[in-house]
């Protein structure tokens, strides 16, 4: 019995080798790359595929400002509902789900709801968070940034602006400032205002969701997401890809380790809207999703130990 399990698992071994890692993904700019199943309206439609670290707060629909910094706020216009985060040998792959449109058009001319930057923590405290990285997703709310920019952001409290917000419920005035003590959330920041540009996104996107060839955005196709469909319900997606390659090459000109920190996987990912009334944020670090690999030759490995002990 040994001897055939032994070349079932060379078998094996080899047909995982050869099949494709992820054959039913398009690209990072499409959810089917993200999720583990098609949407099909219900709250599982959030799940992410084996190999993806997430995080969702879907707080329904509407479109109320109402509300205050922290999730399950805001309304679905202002709606951070889910991120995804990958890292894999040669990239660092984020999306995040929002019902905020890139253009902004819910408030033309009103650049305190805009939409926030993608914001790193390398070593995340929330007692004195410290967002080193940060992806530029639009250029609605200011001017010399472009969507898909990474920006090494030197001091939280100065490289980034705040939202409205400096505590549950208290509004700071509709301020955006840093230089008073009381308005600053420094573990919500909203957008760069100052850093070092280190250079573009491998890959970018922030405009309609849609998984395969269907759209999730009512101007387009009246398809539900998460539940959600009471005619106001639009889903965007950001999607961004950093080059490892890139930070390990930024690392030695400059005598930074932000590959390093990286690679260590004490990072935090966070997005909020330039008002900052909802985020979303996750954690990748911790133990690693095992491989479908391991998991199968291990309990390949598993058996035949078991056969031999019985055998014995």
């Amino acid at each position: 019995f040994t001897r055939p399990l032994t070349r079932g698992i060379i078998a094996t071994f080899a047909l995982v080798l050869c099949a494709p890692e992820y054959s039913a993904a398009t690209s990072i700019h499409n959810l089917d790359y993200w999720l583990a199943a098609k949407p099909m309206g219900t709250s599982d439609d959030w799940k992410a595929r084996t190999g993806i670290k997430s995080s969702v707060e879907d707080n329904g629909t509407g479109t109320s400002l109402s509300g205050y910094l922290g999730p399950g706020a805001g309304g679905q216009l202002y709606d951070a509902e889910a991120i995804y985060v990958e890292l894999t040998q040669d990239f660092l792959n984020i999306a995040v789900v929002t019902g905020l449109n890139p253009d902004n058009p819910q408030k033309p001319g009103n650049n305190s709801y805009a939409p926030g930057d993608i914001a790193i923590d390398f070593g995340y405290s929330d007692v004195s968070p410290s967002f080193e990285l940060g992806i530029v997703t639009n250029n609605v709310a200011r001017s010399g940034f472009a969507p898909g920019d990474i920006y090494l952001v030197g001091d939280t409290g100065g490289g980034w602006e705040y939202g409205i917000w400096n505590g549950p419920g208290e509004s700071a005035g509709g301020q955006y400032t840093t230089s008073e003590e009381g308005f600053r959330r420094l573990e919500h920041p909203t957008i760069v205002i100052q850093g070092e540009n280190i250079g573009p996104t491998a890959s970018f996107y922030y405009g309609i969701a849609e998984h395969g060839n269907k759209k999730y955005s009512t101007e387009e196709n009246d398809n539900k997401l998460g539940g959600q469909d009471d005619g106001t319900d639009n889903h965007y997606l950001i999607a961004a890809s950093i080059s490892l390659q890139l930070l390990e090459n930024f690392d030695s000109a400059n005598g930074t380790n932000l590959f390093t920190k990286l690679n260590a996987g004490g990072f935090l990912v966070h997005w909020t809207m330039r008002c900052a009334n909802d985020y979303i944020q996750v954690d990748p670090a911790g133990v690693p999703e095992p491989s479908p690999l391991l998991l199968m030759l291990g309990s390949l490995f598993t058996l035949t130990a078991f056969q031999r002990f019985r055998k014995a």
